[in-house]
């Protein structure tokens, strides 16, 4: 089918700001929708304080791969570049530094849904060995959100973290 002739005259700013609030619009009914459709299917579990790795919930194993690449080693590399950073987000993002978890360097957990905490535990390079960083969630996190919903939820702190690491001077050049 062929794309249709393209208008000879620009669209006026009044019908452009139409079209973006309708867009706005439509996107805002759909994640109403979606959400609707979350409450209706999960419910607001406490957190048990058992911590499990993404591949260890619900459906998660089938999407580790694409999870390890984009969130754990996204966030592993800003960590490699400032590891202070995760002082600036204990504070930033009204987390708290406990124990050390697992034989970690590091140990953060954050909070950005209320029955859905995150750990983030580094370890730190160490007589030859490399850095490392995984994303722990409490064992309950799939029975709160979907596993999609997980993945999202874990990529938008990692980009967030990314954000913060550039405006602090980290670069994608290392």
């Amino acid at each position: 089918m062929p794309f249709p002739a393209a208008s000879a005259q620009p669209q006026s700013p009044s019908q452009l700001i139409e079209d973006t609030i309708v867009s706005a619009v439509s996107g805002a009914i759909g994640m109403v929708s979606r959400s609707v459709r979350h409450h209706l299917r999960y419910q607001g579990v406490a957190p048990s304080g058992k911590w499990v790795s993404f591949r260890e919930l619900e459906a998660g194993s089938e999407r580790y791969a694409l999870f390890r690449k984009r969130c754990e080693e996204a966030m592993q590399r800003v960590a490699d570049q400032y590891t202070d950073l995760f002082d600036d987000m204990v504070h930033l993002f009204a987390g708290r530094q406990v124990a050390r978890q697992f034989k970690s360097d590091i140990s953060v957990v954050l909070n950005p849904l209320p029955k859905v905490p995150v750990m983030i535990c580094y370890w730190r390079p160490d007589e030859g060995l490399g850095s490392s960083l995984n994303l722990f969630f409490d064992r309950t996190a799939d029975r709160n959100l979907g596993i999609g919903s997980v993945f999202s939820l874990a990529a938008g702190l990692t980009q967030m973290f990314e954000k913060l690491a550039l405006r602090h001077g980290f670069t994608d050049d290392g």
